[in-house]
């Protein structure tokens, strides 16, 4: 297919292909035009680039077809762009019909059609019998968003503010019946210039539904590597080279690795950490690169179509504006842009490379990742969220900390993306007093092993979190691709009893496969009140349905009841231990054990071994630190009205209560009345906790 191309790149902005520059001079002359003069040079516009077009392809010696003319075409570049604006410009002083829409309508039967036609001739493109054209001329404008540099609003709609992009707009309508196909690129994500809201659009036909715009085209594939992995054929040491994380995701990482000699080999990350940065000077990294870099690694959600309670319209466009900077410039990827075009989807997709780099650019510029989160969290990352995203948070802190416990260094240009210890990760994530406790837990399900024999040789891999789309990926299938990817799962909503998994593989060098891993269930609770939280009795059978043979392996369901707070009474007794073994509901000592004597014999069988983790503080999670404690609240936004008091003594306790903003049961809410049996209902006290082992409701199925 013949292509006449151009680019119209901002003057300041580098980029490849180069900018036509004249060309860009001729046309942004029209900004400041009426409509119909703004058309009669958009017009002229088309007849200059096709009229140059014509001449170089006339100029092709051997035979004239469609590569001979697009090499012939950008070598002779800068001619055809000189070339191009010197005729548009002549067009426009010989055309002798009168100012307004009479001008327009002349240049374009007079100059502008019949140069297209001519074009499709000499190129060889007919009309087949049925009258239609056998092929087209494809015909790109780059970089558009500089023809339309405004946002539109409804008090701009009136002919004399429309733009120079749809002035072309309706030019190319009227060339409708040449074999013209026009494409309009963008490097911009800022959607509303080149496709505003339907109701906001200068063309009445638009508004009024005569005409009906086109969604802008944003697909953009990501894993187009050839074969990237294939079962049981890899190990976890050999996923976590460069040479491989570079497969997936766009295609400029593997790209660059493909073609690059081993300096760009070796700066793979750093290249990475600079786009994030928005190619600025790493030395001095914006807020915005950090934000980016969290979204990387922690997988923040947009929902730009949900107003954040509290914001004023204001708010709400400086949220929007945020989101769109974080596309043009800092990775974030769009997903799509409805009908509507109200707004658009983005996301950061699981890019490898990219998680690496994010995870240095925080380490290297010393992010207080929490704090950042809880302080300038852009409001439309939905409360809904937040309780999923505090316990990816914690995870990813344990996943660096537990890199600290257990140094394998595989490639020496990867920090973050590297082979860790099961044990040693949950180790890293809970308080150090209930480490001999996890260790010495035993299955609530299946057989009898303690959990460091059942999870000894058991590693994890995961430097980011990718969300399901559907329960489909609840298989052992997605659990190995997903190790192989260094990834964890966010589970779709609506999944019933699991947030997250995370997958790990049994033995370090077994091959990676369906056979051979498992994962750790994660339950995210954000209520104040500790809940009694049982496993869908049909998850192993669903997670390991499609393993060889349906073999299950031990896995571990952990709840993070993130939102449970101290009461009163227990924050005054901060300082005892609030470790708690169950059923036997003692206190911190040694977890029940059975005896190995010879009338004990060891059950191997898989089983299902529980966590539960009651509260977000230093008490129960080792990488929370004592002074971050507000913001991990402030993240939640799980503190009640009662927790925030600052007078926290009984008899404030109770002002605060009779002043009637909440009730609560018993008194002193509802002591102005008297129940017939004189009973009186006293809200149960809530402890920061860990629990390994049976709950009390549940009954062993061995």
């Amino acid at each position: 297919m013949f292509s006449v191309s151009v680019n119209l790149r901002e003057e300041k902005r580098a980029g490849y292909p180069l900018r036509d520059a004249a060309l860009c001079r001729f046309i942004a002359r029209a900004a400041s035009l009426p409509v119909y003069k703004k058309m009669l040079h958009c017009a002229a516009f088309i007849h200059g680039i096709f009229s140059a077009a014509l001449s170089v392809l006339e100029r092709v010696e051997i035979e004239r077809n469609a590569l001979a003319f697009r090499t012939c075409l950008d070598a002779e570049r800068l001619t055809f762009d000189r070339d191009a604006a010197a005729i548009a410009v002549e067009a426009i002083r010989t055309n002798n019909a009168p100012e307004g829409s009479e001008g327009y309508v002349n240049m374009l039967k007079t100059y502008t059609t019949p140069t297209v036609l001519k074009f499709a001739e000499a190129a060889g493109i007919r009309r087949n019998a049925q009258g239609k054209w056998e092929d087209l001329i494809l015909f790109p404008i780059d970089e558009c968003h500089t023809l339309n540099p405004d946002i539109y609003t409804q008090n701009d709609i009136k002919d004399d503010n429309r733009s120079t992009y749809h002035a072309l707009c309706s030019v190319l309508r009227d060339l409708i019946e040449t074999p013209i196909f026009a494409l309009f690129m963008s490097t911009t994500s800022k959607t509303r210039q080149l496709a505003p809201p339907v109701l906001v659009d200068p063309s009445s036909r638009v508004t009024g539904g005569e005409l009906v715009q086109r969604p802008p085209y944003t697909a953009f594939p990501f894993d187009v590597y050839k074969a990237i992995i294939v079962e049981d054929r890899s190990t976890l040491d050999e996923v976590c080279e460069l040479s491989f994380l570079c497969r997936f995701g766009r295609p400029l990482w593997w790209t660059r690795w493909d073609s690059g000699d081993e300096d760009v080999r070796k700066g793979l990350i750093q290249f990475a950490m600079a786009k994030l940065n928005g190619n600025a000077d790493l030395l001095s990294v914006t807020d915005a690169a950090k934000f980016a870099a969290l979204s990387t690694r922690h997988l923040l959600m947009f929902e730009p179509d949900r107003r954040a309670s509290g914001m004023d319209n204001k708010q709400y466009q400086a949220a929007t504006v945020e989101e769109y900077r974080q596309v043009a410039s800092h990775m974030r990827t769009v997903h799509c842009i409805p009908t509507h075009r109200e707004y658009m989807r983005t996301s950061t997709p699981s890019e490898p490379i990219l998680a690496e780099a994010a995870a240095r650019l925080l380490a290297s510029s010393k992010c207080p990742q929490v704090k950042f989160l809880a302080e300038d969290l852009n409001p439309l990352v939905g409360k809904g969220e937040r309780g999923e995203l505090t316990a990816r948070l914690l995870c990813n802190l344990a996943h660096d900390a537990a890199l600290k416990i257990s140094p394998i260094i595989l490639d020496e240009n990867l920090e973050f993306s590297r082979p860790i210890r099961l044990i040693h990760f949950l180790e890293a994530l809970i308080a150090p007093k209930s480490h001999s406790q996890l260790l010495d837990s035993r299955p609530v399900t299946g057989g009898n092993l303690p959990f460091r024999d059942a999870f000894d040789d058991c590693w994890v891999n995961f430097t980011h979190w990718s969300k399901m789309g559907d329960a489909s990926c609840l298989t052992t299938a997605a659990l190995w691709k997903a190790i192989a990817r260094g990834t964890a799962w966010q589970c779709c909503d609506g999944m019933p009893g699991i947030d997250q998994l995370i997958p790990f593989v049994r033995g370090r060098h077994a091959k990676l496969g369906r056979g051979t891993v498992s994962a750790i269930a994660i339950q995210n609770k954000d209520r104040k009140t500790a809940l009694k939280v049982k496993l869908d009795d049909k998850f192993p059978a669903r997670l390991f349905a499609d393993a060889p043979g349906g073999t299950r392996q031990s896995f571990i369901f952990l709840t993070m009841q993130l939102g449970v707070q101290l009461s009163a009474a227990a924050a005054a007794k901060a300082t005892k231990a609030a470790t708690h073994i169950t059923p036997s509901k003692t206190s911190v000592g040694a977890s029940p054990r059975i005896r190995t004597t010879r009338s004990v014999e060891v059950d191997n069988r898989p089983g299902r071994y529980d966590i539960t983790i009651n509260g977000c503080s230093p008490t129960v999670y080792q990488v929370i630190r004592e002074e971050d404690r507000s913001h991990w609240a402030q993240l939640l936004a799980a503190r009640s009205l009662k927790s925030e008091l600052p007078r926290q003594t009984p008899p404030h306790m109770e002002l605060l209560v009779r002043s009637k903003p909440l009730f609560w049961s018993g008194a002193p809410s509802f002591d102005w009345a008297e129940d017939a049996d004189g009973k009186v209902d006293v809200n149960e006290e809530q402890e920061e906790k860990i629990e390994f082992g049976k709950g009390e409701e549940e009954e062993d199925d061995k």
